[in-house]
């Protein structure tokens, strides 16, 4: 695992950052309309 501290004193900006700004969740929501993953799963919560 990186060492966030050490990212940090050469990209102050890094510690500011949020992990929203790293991740697209999108495509998984498009899934989750879809009704694929209950097609999948036939309704069952996993």
């Amino acid at each position: 695992m990186l060492d966030v501290v050490k990212v940090g004193e050469s990209q102050p900006a890094a510690l500011k950052a949020k992990p929203e700004q790293f991740v697209d969740h999108s495509l998984l929501q498009k899934i989750e309309r879809s009704g694929f993953m209950e097609k999948l799963y036939g309704g069952q919560k996993q």
